[in-house]
């Protein structure tokens, strides 16, 4: 099954999410809390524009079902549909130990800058 370009789009940005959900490699995983539906002139598509909003970084622990973003699929000519996005999983928070082996890390390697 190919991806339109929107929806490649969409994926991408939902990766983005769930990149900063996580502080490791760990994968994470948002979804849109109900289905995204439009129905969009043939020649709206091309100007369809979709963002993906959260404040960041995001802090554990999430719950499953909370939500971390909101999705805005915008075209020109139509209202803006604007989606809750939540945690497919729960994040729990780090340890003692946890934050003992970050805290070392930061002091060997350094801390990443944005």
């Amino acid at each position: 099954m190919s991806q339109t370009p929107k929806s490649a789009t969409l994926a991408l940005l939902l990766a983005l999410l769930a990149a900063a959900l996580y502080a490791t490699n760990a994968a994470a995983q948002a979804y849109p809390s109900k289905p995204v539906r439009m129905i969009i002139p043939v020649n709206g598509r091309k100007d369809m524009k979709v963002t993906l909003r959260y404040d960041g970084p995001l802090r554990a622990p999430i719950a499953a079902g909370q939500q971390v973003g909101t999705l805005t699929v915008t075209v020109p000519g139509k209202p803006d549909k604007i989606v809750p996005v939540v945690s497919a999983e729960t994040i729990g928070g780090s340890g003692f130990l946890d934050n003992m082996m970050m805290g070392l890390q930061a002091l060997i390697f350094g801390t990443k800058e944005a």
